[in-house]
């Protein structure tokens, strides 16, 4: 088995009931810009999410 290195970018998104649909999947968006502006390439990125998640940037 090979080894693999990988960094994660984990979000503070807002929540509900405070901040309704869609701030959570605009701080989202936010994160994955930010990610492209720090020169990520678009497919190094990864996001993934669950039901309570509105997703985590890897």
């Amino acid at each position: 088995m090979g080894t693999v290195s990988a960094r994660a970018l984990i979000v503070d998104y807002r929540l509900t009931p405070e901040h309704q649909h869609p701030a959570q999947l605009d701080d989202a968006a936010a994160a994955y810009r930010w990610l492209l502006d720090q020169g990520v390439e678009a497919g190094r990125i990864a996001v993934t999410g669950g039901r309570r998640a509105a997703g985590s940037v890897c």
